[in-house]
């Protein structure tokens, strides 16, 4: 008995399915690591915001920075005596100045949950020594812009792991379209071969 025609078809169908889990998998990996191990490293209220920064990783080295930003509106209540948080609709942008004159960004923080106030972004940050990353917030309680300093440490075995994570997922996401692609092609193809 000669084996089916659509047997390689569904293979790589299983191969595609494994390698998107396995890729969503990672990601949630390093996105956990991320939110689990930062390190608070400025918060203020400005302009009725509430900004609060944490970096990952807790001890900042060059290479791949997480920044994780959360901003919240200062509200008022019982005649103003007590304030609480509120999420807020805002849009942010994040540029970095290091030593030396070297700068990187701007960078847009994305919405990392549903819901308009937890961004994140990553930076690659190639120069240790002192830093500033410039934060603007813009939204329905005005503009403001914080600085946060950020001392940033040579990386050391650290950094090996840090482009590895970034090569691999350079490589997961190209790869991972271009099996799309060829999964897509063969969908149509099979799907415009006329029935025998």
């Amino acid at each position: 008995m000669s084996p089916s025609p659509h047997f390689g078809y569904h293979e790589k169908v299983r191969y595609l399915t494994a390698l998107v889990l396995g890729f969503l998998f990672f990601a949630s990996l390093v996105e956990g690591a991320a939110a689990n191990g930062g390190m608070l490293v400025h918060r203020e209220q400005q302009g009725g915001y509430d900004i609060a920064v944490t970096v990952w990783p807790p001890e900042p080295k060059t290479g791949l920075l997480v920044f994780t930003v959360l901003i919240q509106a200062v509200a008022a209540t019982n005649g103003g005596d007590e304030a609480h948080l509120a999420p807020i609709s805002s849009d942010l942008t994040l540029r970095g100045h290091g030593p030396s004159g070297v700068e990187v960004g701007p960078f847009q923080p994305q919405t990392v949950l549903p819901g308009f106030s937890h961004f994140d972004v990553r930076i690659p940050v190639g120069r240790d020594g002192t830093w500033n990353f410039t934060l603007d917030v813009a939204g329905p309680l005005g503009n403001v812009t914080a600085n946060v300093p950020l001392e940033v440490l040579p990386s050391e075995d650290m950094g090996l792991v840090t482009w590895l994570l970034i090569g691999g997922w350079t490589v997961g996401i190209l790869l991972s379209g271009a099996l799309l692609v060829l999964f897509f092609r063969r969908l149509r193809r099979s799907s415009a071969a006329p029935e025998e």
